[in-house]
């Protein structure tokens, strides 16, 4: 199947429907933002990802191209990027992420292997939501 980038985009800034996709997502809630619904530029939204409530803002917001956000919680900060590029038969999806702090310093090994298989799962996620459509 091939991905169109603009239900692909739709997907992903529907932030408060990605538990249905996303199984590490869990009570995501946009607090500050144009809407209460999708990711807007400079949205806020807190949700529980990996067991650890997070505070995350919108950092970057290109439609259909690159969406990223800084977040902070208990054990750090991180960084995370989605890009979405147009390829000959729709389009591809990278995201990539980065974190800081003294306790993921320490577990640095375990905490990569694990976000390496919680983001494809969320890949995965993703690449079936098309099917569905849009968004409601």
């Amino acid at each position: 199947m091939s991905l169109n980038p603009s239900v692909v985009w739709a997907w992903l800034i529907r932030a408060t429907k990605w538990h249905e996709w996303y199984q590490n997502c869990k009570d995501l809630k946009i607090v500050e933002g144009k809407s209460k619904v999708d990711l807007s530029p400079g949205s806020i939204f807190t949700w529980k990802t990996f067991g650890m409530k997070v505070t995350t803002q919108i950092k970057v917001f290109e439609p259909f191209t690159q969406l990223a956000w800084r977040g902070s919680g208990l054990l750090g900060t991180g960084y995370h990027v989605w890009l979405i590029q147009q390829a000959k038969n729709g389009c591809r999806v990278t995201t990539e992420e980065v974190q800081n702090g003294f306790v993921i310093s320490i577990g640095r090994l375990q905490i990569k292997r694990m976000l390496l298989k919680q983001h494809q799962n969320w890949l995965i996620g993703l690449s079936e939501m098309p099917k569905r459509g849009l968004p409601h």
